[in-house]
């Protein structure tokens, strides 16, 4: 249980520091994938119950506060795109390939939506057809990188001293 925690709380940590930093320092005219939204995407294929939804909403946190802009926006389009993963997840098989590239392309759609409609509600600040622009390559982008990160997470590489390859049980659990 303590290694999914630091397994975790070291995945979050990496995501918003690429996302938040080298990816908007480094290149800041071009679109970027979404990595927190990958691991509420992963989120959302483990584990489906509230305490997924709360996990969902403090990785949105995390990620508002990160940008330093607004409280909330994030928060709300990561609950709204893991209902959305739940959801798919329950009629598709996700987590392998094409799948669960246009399942994280869609959520991140959902996720956007969200966060321009709670922008426009609080801010006044309404999206214009390049910001939609874009939003749908965003989508692109994160749909692509999903399936590359899920194979990471799922063990797809040599264990350290095992010499085997790993494999996922039901929980998530590399073994």
């Amino acid at each position: 249980m303590i290694r999914q925690i630091l397994l975790y709380s070291a995945a979050i940590f990496m995501a918003i520091v690429v996302q938040a930093t080298i990816f908007h320092s480094v290149f800041p005219s071009i679109v970027a994938p979404d990595l927190v939204l990958i691991l509420v995407f992963m989120l959302g294929l483990s584990t489906k119950n509230p305490r997924g939804a709360a996990g969902a909403f403090t990785l949105g946190l995390i990620a508002d506060f990160a940008s330093a802009r607004f409280a909330g926006p994030n928060a709300a389009g990561c609950v709204a795109a893991y209902c959305f993963v739940v959801f798919c997840s329950s009629h598709v098989f996700a987590e392998r390939g094409a799948a669960s590239g246009v399942i994280a392309a869609g959520a991140s759609a959902v996720k956007s939506l969200v966060y321009g409609a709670l922008l426009a509600f609080y801010a006044g600040v309404y999206p214009t057809v390049s910001d939609l622009r874009t939003l749908a390559v965003e989508a692109v982008l994160t749909g692509l990188l999903t399936p590359v990160i899920i194979a990471v997470f799922e063990g797809r590489f040599t264990l350290r001293g095992a010499g085997v390859r790993g494999k996922v049980v039901t929980r998530g659990v590399v073994r």
